[in-house]
């Protein structure tokens, strides 16, 4: 049987065999420091280069880092596992294993952090890991684990909140609590329309728990973008007179010179539910759809930070208020499906990415929202992501081999979702990554684990750890004192939200 031997969170013991551990450790060796994260789905990828950043290489230059992956792509949970490099990680040595859950978004990574709930996170060594491929010089190992059976007690399909935590000997899945958390935007987005049904938000006596520049910090920028599907893609290109197509069997031009343009309106239009067919935004459209428009809108769940950043951009959602501003506006949800349209309500980004290969090719699939059918009927598709996606070892869209992705980022008004325009003040649709945990005091993390957490903070947002992990999709913030325009600190945002996401981006003046 397979078996970690778990030592208590927090401790150093490095001994003789850690040092001539030779690749990857595999998910029987000890473990020394164990942290556990939760929330973003959108920063996956970029989680999990900051955290190789920690780890070591053996005494051959290999990496000792595994990732573990529930299923083959990880869109809930993941984990890592290495030897820590003391001179990255904050001066703490031995084997870390670091779990990270992205089920259900960024409010998994403020709410249950606050009330210190117990959430499932993903077992490595219950034999339900099987290696794909072994550690290869600076190549990660990469693991694919069943994520099927659950540790009780189990309250509505997730752990009983408070209480001990379960045994992980024989689950795929076990109960604890989260050390930190992470979010695409600031906490106190969690509200209605941005909190899942059932929960309530936080208090103000609990949000001052989380203290801005204490234990909540911004990080870095995140930009987000437009994504559409092929066929919608094709036919904004033909109506904007960037590409004309002879013929359905010409290849699509992905170039960035011929990316095409979706305005604000027509994607608030469409997110609000006032546009249900493609012939409603443009009755240019011959092949968004199919032969009758079909639309999907492929959307996130209840509690998705990049539903909440959706939210604010487009619907100024829940940003509004006052007399002189009233109240904001409605993404529409998945209960007013019909045929021919489909609002499709996703866990995670990877099941989005999922739904809108799946409305191109008219795949019928289960996501949170339930069953969806396309009936056969292509769907031209629509949705939002953080452009992080392009990032890490398998990065989206992929349009070329086998399997092809059917979508890609479109312009918004004119602008593409490119990191310089983002840092130049032209594309203003990012927000704040937000990182968080409790205050000792308060039942949070001590030692290694806040060390460790605390060195990732500040690795994270540093723009020399951007260019040189690389992290995908993001800015440095100026906020955090860097200055945007030093070319010694590029990438860093010329503007900023300070902390606070339903406030417009505010640009700093260039330096004398």
């Amino acid at each position: 049987m397979q078996f970690h031997k778990y030592i208590a969170a927090g401790a150093l013991l490095v001994t003789a065999p850690f040092a001539q551990q030779a690749l990857a450790l595999g998910p029987t060796a000890p473990v020394n420091v164990e942290l556990f994260t939760s929330g973003s789905s959108a920063q996956q990828a970029s989680l999990g280069q900051i955290v190789q950043s920690m780890c070591a290489n053996d005494g051959s230059g290999n990496t000792t880092l595994d990732i573990y992956l529930d299923g083959t792509k990880g869109p809930s949970w993941r984990a890592y596992f290495c030897t820590l490099n003391p001179a990255t990680s904050g001066g703490v040595s031995g084997n870390m294993l670091f779990h990270n859950r992205a089920k259900g978004g960024s409010i998994w990574g403020v709410v249950p952090v606050n009330r210190a709930w117990n959430v499932e996170y993903m077992n490595i060594n219950n034999g339900n890991c099987t290696q794909v491929s072994a550690a290869s010089g600076s190549t990660p190992g990469i693991y694919n684990c069943a994520a099927s059976t659950h540790a009780g007690p189990i309250v509505s399909g997730e752990c009983q909140q408070t209480g001990a935590v379960n045994a992980r000997t024989g689950f795929d899945l076990f109960c604890h609590k989260s050390d930190g958390g992470i979010s695409d935007v600031d906490p106190a987005m969690f509200i209605p329309p941005n909190l899942p049904s059932g929960w309530t938000a936080l208090s103000s006596s609990e949000q001052s728990k989380f203290t801005f520049g204490t234990n909540r910090f911004s990080e870095y920028g995140v930009i987000f973008g437009l994504l559409a599907t092929e066929d919608v893609y094709r036919d904004m290109q033909q109506t904007q007179g960037l590409v004309t197509y002879t013929s359905s069997a010409d290849p699509t031009d992905w170039s960035e010179a011929k990316r095409p343009n979706l305005t604000t309106a027509q994607a608030t239009s469409i997110f609000k539910g006032d546009f249900t067919n493609w012939k409603d935004v443009n009755q240019g459209f011959a092949n968004a759809g199919g032969t009758f428009g079909a639309m999907a809108f492929c959307r996130r769940t209840a509690g998705s930070g990049t539903l909440a950043g959706a939210n604010a951009r487009f619907l100024e959602s829940p940003c509004r208020g006052g007399s002189l501003v009233p109240g904001s506006l409605s993404m529409v949800g998945a209960s007013v499906s019909q045929p021919g349209y489909q609002v499709v309500e996703n866990a995670g980004t990877g099941d989005l990415l999922t739904c809108l290969n799946n409305a191109y090719s008219a795949t019928n699939f289960t996501a949170a929202s339930g069953t969806v059918d396309f009936l056969g009927i292509q769907h031209g598709g629509i949705g939002f992501a953080g452009i992080e996606i392009n990032a890490g070892a398998t990065p989206h869209p992929i349009h070329t081999g086998a399997t092809p992705d059917h979508y890609d980022f479109v312009k918004i008004d004119g602008v593409s979702p490119t990191v310089a325009n983002a840092i130049s003040g032209d594309y203003n649709y990012w927000f704040e990554q937000s990182i968080q945990w409790l205050k000792t005091a308060d039942g949070g993390p001590s030692g290694s684990q806040l060390t460790i957490l605390t060195k990732f903070k500040d690795v994270a947002g540093n723009p020399a750890t951007i260019n040189s992990v690389p992290i995908n999709g993001v800015a440095a913030l100026s906020s955090n004192g860097w200055v945007w325009d030093n070319p010694a600190n590029y990438p860093t945002m010329r503007g900023t939200r300070n902390g606070n996401s339903c406030q417009n981006v505010i640009l700093n003046k260039d330096n004398p």
